[in-house]
């Protein structure tokens, strides 16, 4: 069975957003590079760049700022869950 990668990119950025961080950390291949622009023409992520470690390559991407985190957070909840309620 294949890896959900929209699924995991949402998980890391709603991780980051829940511990406050600044930054998120994705691994970069030709879909999550895909997926992480619609997210930032979105607004979901402020600024990206791409980053290698030891032949590996990660997009750090930048998250807005807290007080806007909350709505992206929810925003996320929101378009991932398939009836499109927000569980809380």
């Amino acid at each position: 069975m294949g890896r959900d990668t929209i699924a995991d990119i949402i998980t890391s950025i709603r991780n980051a957003d829940m511990d406050r961080k600044v930054t998120v950390r994705i691994a970069s291949t030709n879909i999550t590079e895909n997926i992480v622009k619609i997210l930032l023409r979105e607004g979901f992520i402020e600024n990206v760049r791409k980053h290698q470690e030891s032949n590996k390559y990660f997009l750090v991407g930048v998250l807005p700022g807290m007080k806007e985190q909350k709505w992206i957070h929810e925003g996320l909840i929101t378009e991932s869950l398939p009836n499109g309620k927000n569980p809380t």
